[in-house]
Formats: structure tokens, C-alpha cells, sequence
């Protein structure tokens, strides 16, 4: 083979060597996107459903309002819980949850069919039935928040 030859064979090589680093690390950033994607629905679910609760927390005692959230995309259920009353945890849809709510002390769980999505705790809200359970339809939690009191009552409307 002769000089020539041997370049161009060498420059194939660097081009599949870069095409392969650019198709491997295009994959990672994208992949890295849609879970900062994710991230951002959950915190900004999160940050809507702590500012209801917190307005009204400020109302008097009986004061009550259905809301309707947007929750995070593929979420089937989300669960309240109350750790410092009896569990019921045949009311818990699945064993892995019922298993997270045992050792875990938030008091808000997510139930999602493809992702992991970790709980979270809402100050002030304690749920009906212990736990509540509220299915998700069509990507919106429908619940009635209650004030009790010293705290928010939360149930499925």
C-alpha cells in the first residue's frame, strides 16, 4: 500500500472515531435534557402544590377549594400520608411504594409507571384517609384541600 493509500484508510478511521464520540456523547446530552426536563416539571408541581397549601393555610378553619394541577408526565397516582398516625397500608397500591413509605418520612409519593420520580414533603398538609391515594387523569390531580385548623386536609374530589 502505498503513502497514499495508508492516509486516506487513516482519515476513515478518524472519521468514524469522531462520528462514533459525537453520536455517544449527543445521546448522553440529549438523554441529560429530558431528565433536567423532568426535573423542572416535578419542582415546578411541587413549588404550585406548597403555594395552595400555604394560601390556605392563611384562611380561616373550614375554608376549603377543589384545585386542579398539572402533574409531571406519566405519574399514575400520587399519595399522601400522614407518619405521625396509623398507616393503613393495604389502601397503598403497590408493595415497592408501601415499602418507600415505611422508611421514608416525606409525606407526598409519586406512582409512575416508567420513573422513579423521589417524594417530597409539603408543610401543613395532612391527608384524609391515611393514605390518601388520588388517582392522576389525563396528567391532572384533582383533590379538595381543607383547612382544619393547624393544618390542610387533603382528598380526592
Amino acid at each position: 500500500m502505498d503513502k497514499r493509500g495508508f492516509t486516506q484508510v487513516f482519515i476513515y478511521i478518524i472519521i468514524l472515531v469522531a462520528a462514533a464520540l459525537i453520536i455517544v456523547f449527543g445521546f448522553s446530552s440529549l438523554n441529560d435534557l429530558i431528565n433536567l426536563e423532568e426535573n423542572v416539571e416535578t419542582t415546578k408541581f411541587l413549588q404550585i402544590f406548597q403555594d395552595e397549601i400555604d394560601y390556605l393555610y392563611v384562611l380561616p378553619s373550614g375554608s376549603a377549594k377543589n384545585i386542579e394541577l398539572v402533574v409531571p408526565a406519566n405519574i399514575q397516582r400520587i399519595c399522601f400520608v400522614d407518619h405521625d398516625n396509623e398507616i393503613d397500608y393495604s389502601k397503598i397500591p403497590s408493595s415497592e411504594l408501601a415499602k418507600q413509605i415505611d422508611i421514608r418520612q416525606e409525606n407526598l409519593f409519586f406512582l409512575s409507571g416508567t420513573k422513579r420520580i423521589p417524594p417530597a414533603f409539603i408543610n401543613n398538609l395532612v391527608p384524609l384517609d391515611n393514605p390518601e391515594c388520588i388517582p392522576i387523569e389525563n396528567g391532572i390531580l384533582k383533590a379538595r384541600i381543607t383547612n382544619i385548623g393547624k393544618k390542610i386536609q387533603i382528598n380526592e374530589s
